[in-house]
């Protein structure tokens, strides 16, 4: 972060730290604290998550990541396929969040290029839309790496967690 923070510094650009967050569920959120406040509470969350897990994980549980998500920009990361339960589960935090965020809960929107998503976009903007007035849905591009020569890299991983070859 302090590299980052340099680095933009000198380059003339704004830096805005984040953190994707799993939690215990497995549910997925991109958090970013708005305030020096909201990220001593964003890295007391990880802190409590780590110092509670073996060595390399992170255990945060969804009632703890909303009591520390004050004045942060909060976006759930959905699953891949429409889900019903998503929805109801993202309706409930929208609801739950509203007034203690900076911005509405967010829901991740990314394109996959794999066919679907067009009718994937259509399921989350139905999502947000029965969300009420406490949510909004947010472009972004689930980037996993910095740089494109790390995509065989990504791919391999993919298949080996799909069980399928690279092709």
């Amino acid at each position: 972060i302090v590299r980052g923070h340099v680095a933009a510094r000198e380059a003339g650009l704004p830096y805005v730290v984040g953190a994707r967050l799993v939690l215990d569920d497995g549910s997925a959120f991109l958090a970013w604290p708005t305030d020096r406040a909201s990220y001593g509470r964003l890295t007391g969350l990880l802190s409590r998550g780590r110092m509670r897990s073996p060595k390399g994980e992170c255990q945060i549980r969804r009632d703890e990541m909303v009591e520390h998500a004050g004045d942060w920009c909060l976006a759930a990361i959905p699953p891949r396929q429409p889900d019903p339960d998503f929805a109801s589960r993202f309706a409930a935090l929208a609801r739950q969040l509203r007034g203690h965020l900076a911005l509405p809960l967010f829901c991740a929107a990314a394109p996959y290029l794999d066919g679907r998503d067009q009718e994937r976009m259509h399921w989350l903007d139905d999502t947000v839309r029965r969300a009420g007035g406490g949510a909004a849905l947010l472009a972004w591009n689930d980037v996993r790496y910095h740089h494109r020569r790390r995509q065989p890299l990504a791919d391999l991983l993919t298949a080996i967690r799909l069980g399928c070859t690279v092709d």
